[in-house]
């Protein structure tokens, strides 16, 4: 006599292998999901920090806004999310460069240790001397 299909208990096991591979791929690839957004904010900190840090060596401007980094070329684009705050006086500024939206503070220290905590997501501060 011939089967014709599966049987129920074949069909069981393999949905439980199935399950099981699952288990074990989804946490990997959800770890490395945020690893890459860590790795990308990581990347436009430093990238904005490197802007306004050339920005006042060539300008010798303390006055350092996103509009005018974007405006004169220092970055392509205005990033989103991303907020610069200055404070200064006639020798350096202090420049917090400061992604707003919530991210692990320690994901993202792997990569740039320079961040500081800032609320539930991250900045990072320079100190940027005008040179006359």
């Amino acid at each position: 006599m011939q089967r014709k299909g599966f049987t129920f208990i074949e069909v069981v096991l393999t949905m439980i292998a199935i399950a099981f591979v699952l288990l074990l791929v989804i946490p990997l690839s959800w770890g490395a999901v945020k690893q890459s957004r860590a790795a990308k904010i990581a990347s436009e900190l430093r990238r904005i920090g490197l802007a306004a840090e050339t920005y006042v060596r060539e300008r010798k401007d303390l006055e350092i806004t996103m509009e005018k980094l974007a405006n004169f070329g220092y970055l392509r684009d205005k990033p989103e999310n991303y907020d610069i705050l200055v404070a200064n006086n006639d020798s350096f500024c202090i420049v917090e460069v400061v992604y707003g939206d919530p991210i692990d503070y320690n994901d993202v220290k792997k990569i740039l240790p320079g961040v500081e905590p800032s609320g539930n997501s991250v900045k990072l501060v320079l100190k940027i001397e005008k040179i006359n």
